[in-house]
């Protein structure tokens, strides 16, 4: 499943589609686009300290990010009941916040836009909602499940916020897509078809002793040393246990016959170690979220709530991750500009475009929610001198952060393949991201993320 361009195209025009590049536009293009997002980042970074304040003043919640440990966060139920929003980067050079209004007459809301005026201005935009962001979530579900029935076979829907539709991507048949259009109507539904479907993603490979987010991990799929690549995401801890995050699709064996598959790190020629061992995954039909928890058992090691940025040397982790709790969803809206750390595409930058995409690998018969994120305004790596991706094969499980001030966003899940290269690694300009605050949801609320700036021996965190 990729996007096929005639080779004798490639190379006679300076042609560029989507992540595609000639070698005489690369250049120019991969510094435009950071010039681009650096702009987006700079915009994020003035503009989210002074929402979250506001957001916080009005819509208050205490957060626990440790054992008794509370910080002030946001009630994002509250909030979304009457609004929603956006990062409007079109133009580089003039950035909006919009936020789109279902409930513009309610006192908390003209409180609200009083505020976000008086300390934003003309930063700041507001338009009507057509529906409630709970109704089109609800919409969505109705049409992923839907799809379920109608269709086998890779795809994605998600509200797009934008249009204030229901983005619908798949290989659909002209009959299919009447069976849609027929029950839920075509003025809020928006389909594409398309072969462009997700996929999952199969970090630096120096063995570790400081283990944090976007390094390169082994799990060991069937007992028997056959590894698959991926990469972790951040270290959490539960019941006095330790465990590194990554994608759940990663963790292929948790539990089999009582014990459980190991996880290593590190490569021939500098050693192998083992990390520990496949402990839980939710990449199935009934939790449906693509993370996934390797119990950390070797005492030798550190956990930390660094993760890899340097993309030159070795055992480098050098980014200072923030607690992904005082965010919550109310802190992660499409146009958000995030990065991803991971084994394979290194650091890679992208702006947030779906919030609570439902997708369909194709392979198994569910589905699970994510993030959705591509290379507008964003750059990526450069793939065999003519594809620039976001993600590749080996990425999944890395590190999602974002972009303005390092508060973790996830772990990534997925690509929409658009090349494959010859040793038949997939890559995309577009990701999916399982975001962190999910877990709390399935694992409960004494699952805290590591966010201590010290680090601390495996020893001292096992009960």
């Amino acid at each position: 499943m990729k996007r096929i361009l005639l080779l004798t195209i490639l190379l006679s025009t300076a042609l560029y589609v989507s992540g595609w590049h000639t070698p005489a536009t690369q250049a120019s293009d991969e510094a435009e686009a950071k010039r681009n997002y650096q702009k987006t980042v700079d915009f994020q970074q003035e503009v989210i300290p002074v929402m979250e304040s506001i957001f916080k003043e009005q819509f208050p919640e205490k957060v626990s990010i440790n054992d008794g440990e509370y910080v002030d966060g946001i009630n994002s139920d509250a909030f979304d009941e009457i609004t929603d929003y956006y990062f409007d980067n079109d133009n580089p050079n003039n950035p909006k916040v919009v936020f789109v209004v279902a409930k513009e007459d309610r006192d908390e809301m003209k409180t609200l836009r009083k505020a976000l005026e008086e300390k934003l201005g003309y930063k700041v935009k507001f338009i009507k909602a057509k529906k409630g962001i709970k109704e089109f979530r609800n919409l969505q579900d109705q049409v992923s499940g839907y799809l379920d029935v109608i269709y086998k076979g890779g795809y994605s829907v998600g509200y797009n916020i934008k249009t204030q539709t229901i983005d619908v991507e798949a290989d659909l048949d002209n009959q299919q897509i009447q069976l849609l259009t027929n029950r839920f109507g075509s003025d809020l539904l928006s389909i594409t078809k398309t072969v462009n479907l997700p996929v999952t993603t199969a970090a630096r490979d120096y063995p570790f002793l400081n283990i944090g987010g976007g390094q390169e991990i082994k799990p060991d799929i069937d007992g028997a040393n056959t590894y698959v690549l991926c990469s972790s995401g951040y270290i959490a801890y539960k019941d006095n246990q330790a465990y590194m995050v990554t994608a759940g699709h990663c963790i292929k064996k948790p539990v089999a016959g009582g014990s459980t598959y190991e996880v290593i790190e590190g490569n021939s020629s500098d050693g192998y170690r083992t990390l520990g061992y496949q402990h839980w995954s939710g990449y199935n039909s009934t939790t449906k979220y693509d993370f996934g928890l390797i119990r950390l058992t070797d005492l030798s090691m550190q956990v930390t709530s660094r993760f890899y940025t340097n993309n030159s040397g070795t055992g480098a982790i050098d980014g200072q991750l923030q607690p992904y709790l005082t965010i919550g969803s109310t802190g992660i809206k499409v146009g958000l500009a995030i990065n991803k750390s991971g084994r394979t595409t290194g650091i890679t930058g992208g702006t947030i475009s779906k919030t609570d995409t439902t997708v369909s690998y194709g392979i198994e018969s569910f589905s699970v929610k994510v993030l959705e994120a591509d290379l507008r305004s964003g750059y990526g790596k450069l793939i065999d001198g003519m594809y620039t991706a976001v993600a590749g094969s080996g990425d999944s499980g890395s590190t999602v952060y974002r972009a303005s001030d390092y508060a973790l966003v996830g772990v990534q899940s997925g690509i929409t393949t658009d090349y494959t290269d010859a040793n038949n690694y997939n890559y995309g300009d577009n990701m999916f991201v399982s975001p962190a605050w999910y877990a709390n949801s399935v694992l409960g609320s004494t699952f805290y993320q590591y966010n201590k700036t010290y680090d601390t021996p495996v020893s001292q965190m096992q009960g």
